[in-house]
């Protein structure tokens, strides 16, 4: 199995545990309170993490470039749900509302985060190493002027 094919599974399993664990703690009068990213954001990166994850798995032969890039764009969605809450719960982690002792950023979003980037990294690989024994399907760039140019008179 390819390093990129492995980095894009352990990413998208990053991006499902990272779902379901804790993305914020608070701490009140009560008691400490866990707040699940799946309650909220995390049902979004859960599905990303499970379509990723399932199609790498499920996939027989070799990946196409078009789910490489799909793929490589559903990770940097994760990334910036998850980035954008992290933000918004340091913010939050700041100035916590009467009645919070305090308020932490959960171990969920930095495994989303990385989970996010792994398998960003390994489906951006993917997208960019042609296969061995594949055929060449660049397009030619040369100007038909230059051509013309070039031919004899």
């Amino acid at each position: 199995m390819a390093i990129h094919r492995i980095l894009a599974l352990v990413g998208a399993a990053l991006l499902v545990v990272g779902s379901v664990l804790p993305w914020m703690s608070l701490g009140t009068i009560v008691g400490p309170v866990a707040v699940r990213g799946i309650a909220g954001p995390g049902q979004y990166t859960i599905l990303i993490g499970g379509i990723l994850l399932l199609v790498a798995v499920l996939w027989k032969g070799r990946p196409a470039k078009l789910y490489s890039l799909a793929g490589l764009v559903l990770a940097l969605v994760a990334l910036l749900i998850t980035g954008y809450n992290a933000i918004t719960t340091t913010i939050f982690a700041a100035d916590p509302p009467l009645g919070t002792l305090y308020a932490r950023v959960g171990l969920g979003i930095y495994t989303v985060i990385i989970g996010s980037v792994v398998a960003a990294f390994g489906l951006s690989r993917r997208v960019a190493v042609a296969e061995p024994g594949a055929p060449d399907i660049s397009i030619d760039t040369t100007d038909v002027a230059d051509e013309e140019a070039d031919a004899p008179v």
